[in-house]
Parts: C-alpha cells; structure tokens; sequence
C-alpha cells in the first residue's frame, strides 16, 4: 500500500465514522443556541456526545463573552438553550493519532520499518571549539615563556572550558543522530497520517483549522 492508497483507506475508515452524521451540516458560529433550529440542536448534540463526540474538540462562548472548554467545564454545564454560541469546534489530532496506531498498524508497518530519522551535523561548531581548544594552547605556551601567571591560568580555563564544549558536541551529535526506537517512529509516522486525516476531517465536518487561528 502506498501512502496516498493509506490516506485515502484512513479517509474511507473515517467516513464510516460520520455516516451517523447524515447530513452533515455547518453550524452558525457565534449564533445564540435559544434561536438554533431544532435540527442544529439535534446536529450539535450529536457532535457534543455521539460517538464522534472523543475526536472533537469544542470551545463556546457564554453569555458574558467568556470562552468555555466543553472537556473542562463538563457537557452538563453547556446551555444549549440559552445566550451561549459556538466558539470553534476542533478536530482532536491525538485521538486521530491513537486511533491510527491502534488499528491500521499492520498498513503502517512497511512505513515505521523504512523511517530514518535524518541526520544532525554539528560539526562546523566542533571545528569552532578546536580552533578555541588550539588558541587556548598556544595562548598558554605564549603566557607561560612571558612568565604571565593571569595569561597561564586564564589560557588554562580557556582550554578546559573549550574541551568541555567539544565534548558536549559530541555527545549532541551521538542523541541527535541516534535512530529512535519502535514506539517513537511509530508515533512520527502515525502523526504525519493524523494531519492528512485532520485535514481531511476538518472539510468534511466544517471544522476550525488549526493553521487559521
């Protein structure tokens, strides 16, 4: 399976999700819920607490202007007949994320096998700290035939500070090219798919994109 074939069965998965949904409708953002009609009530509680309900995400804003998170007030809380309106609705991307992992692994094992994580080059720094670690040597080596004791001690901590730097470089270098295990090459490769299905779900649904806030 290629990655557009996998995109497109993710897709394909997903619209069995909101087959419940029909038809799928925009909602009035800003709109008070006391002059919804009875059919976007119905709509919006089925978004609020059907089982779309764990891949969304719903900010409203109450009669004082204030901006509600539904998962953090409760649903119970929402006046869904009263001065409160849409704020943004969200496509939950985590979700997305668990869900992939969770039953497309199979499709997505070809993927997680193949990826690399690209490599980090520090080296144009590490030819820097040398350059400072050799300064420092021959800095010392002037300090020491002028008999400059601050020149020695000062070339001295300039020369250990320089290895310390170099050394931490290294060890940079070492983490940062270091191929990650299993589970986070699953977690990258089941992200990158998420956003394809974010994308997609955000269409479908009339959702608030994250990229135009």
């Amino acid at each position: 399976m290629t990655e557009q074939q996998l995109i497109q069965h993710l897709q394909q998965h997903f619209d069995e999700l909101i087959e419940q949904l029909q038809p799928i409708r925009p909602l009035p953002y800003g709109k008070p819920f006391q002059f919804f009609s009875e059919s976007e009530l119905n709509y919006l509680n089925q978004l609020l607490q059907g089982d779309l309900s764990h891949w969304l995400s719903f900010d409203f804003k109450n009669e004082r202007g204030k901006i509600i998170d539904a998962d953090q007030a409760g649903i119970e809380q929402i006046d869904l007949h009263g001065h409160w309106s849409i704020d943004a609705i969200h496509f939950d991307q985590l979700c997305a994320i668990h869900w992939i992992s969770l039953y497309f692994s199979e499709e997505l094992n070809p993927f997680i096998e193949t990826y690399t994580q690209p490599p980090t080059s520090v080296k144009p720094k590490q030819k820097l700290a040398l350059i400072l670690t050799l300064l420092a040597v021959l800095g010392g080596i002037g300090s020491y035939l002028l008999q400059d004791a601050v020149g020695i001690v000062l070339s001295v901590a300039a020369f250990f500070l320089s290895l310390i730097w170099y050394g931490l470089l290294q060890l940079r270098q070492y983490f940062a090219n270091k191929q990650p295990q299993q589970f986070e090459r699953t977690f990258v490769i089941s992200s990158y798919f998420a956003l394809h299905l974010r994308d997609y779900a955000v269409e479908r649904l009339y959702l608030d994109h994250p990229d135009s806030a």
